[in-house]
């Protein structure tokens, strides 16, 4: 192999590496001035404090969200304590909605 190397011109030989190294810098180009374009659309320090807000809202949304399931358990036992007083048949797998119709039946 190195017979071959030797009877190359060093030009040759490097010219491969060349047109990569290029389209390497192209791309490097390319890349940078995309990155310019975001960062003048785009705060950094903008984009932290998105994030910190969208991350409490996420919890708070959360949070709502647990003490709605809390609320309508409360209320489904509420109204299958109710149904049962009055003695409705209550189906095991009935929903909170299955649960309140007969209950508005009674009032």
């Amino acid at each position: 192999m190195s017979k071959t190397k030797n009877n190359i011109p060093y030009e040759r030989q490097m010219l491969p590496i060349l047109r990569n190294y290029d389209k390497l810098v192209e791309e490097n180009k390319a890349m940078k001035a995309v990155l310019a374009n975001i960062s003048k659309v785009c705060k950094p320090e903008n984009v932290a404090t998105e994030l910190k807000y969208m991350q409490g809202r996420i919890k708070m949304l959360t949070n709502q969200l647990d003490e709605s399931r809390d609320k309508i358990k409360e209320i489904d036992r509420l109204v299958k304590d109710k149904l049962e007083r009055e003695c409705y048949f209550i189906a095991p797998r009935s929903t909170t909605m299955d649960r309140v119709n007969p209950l508005a039946e009674l009032i």
